[in-house]
């Protein structure tokens, strides 16, 4: 796990190589008590003990996964366990939907604080000469643009209406190097971010 502290308050956390279960205990150990956040994928798996634990630690949590019965179900939990949750189901494919999220947790809780963006598809299943090209895009869109609409609309608001003096990105994917600079996402040398290194990396 890497954590990296940027300019303008924001830190980017990327994994690689760490199973799920340490992936959601580390996540829990850099976040504060007092934080409001969104975790993507929230029906099963690390995305549901990522959101589970937050709210163990205090936070408010956003969860956004496509069904709605299981986030509805986990939102249960946390309040029955005396935290505070709410469910958003949708299509993480959709920018809409991107929006709706951001605009529920600042109608909800009046700031964003972390991100977990980690909602994913294991997609169509069987050797690469036979996957469709259908199936392909879709797993795509899942796993790695799903994570762009999110940060393209997450971000800005974490940075205008962040209440907190640090913010937490958290980007499984290595999806962004996350330096706000004049409104525009920068890699480490400072250069302008572009979709290739998203696609490419």
């Amino acid at each position: 796990m890497t954590v990296r502290k940027l300019r303008g308050g924001l830190h980017c956390v990327t994994w690689t190589g760490t199973s799920g279960v340490g992936q959601a205990e580390q996540t829990e150990k850099h976040h504060e008590s007092t934080d409001i956040a969104i975790v993507t994928g929230a029906s099963a798996g690390i995305d549901r003990a990522t959101a589970k634990l937050f709210a163990a630690e205090g936070a408010k949590v956003v969860v956004a996964a496509r069904r709605a019965a299981e986030p509805e179900t986990l939102v249960a939990e946390i309040k029955a366990a005396g935290g505070e949750a709410v469910a958003l189901a949708g299509d993480v494919q959709s920018e809409d939907y991107a929006k709706a999220v951001v605009a529920l947790v600042i109608d909800k809780f009046g700031r964003l604080d972390v991100v977990y963006n980690n909602a994913g598809t294991l997609g169509e299943m069987g050797p690469s000469t036979s996957v469709s090209v259908a199936g392909f895009n879709n797993a795509l869109a899942i796993n790695l643009t799903s994570a762009f609409l999110g940060a393209k609309h997450q971000i800005p608001a974490m940075l205008e209406h962040g209440g907190a003096s640090d913010h937490l990105y958290i980007d499984v994917r290595r999806l962004f190097v996350c330096i706000p600079r004049h409104g525009v996402l920068r890699d480490e040398q400072g250069r302008p971010d572009r979709p290739y290194a998203s696609t490419r990396g």
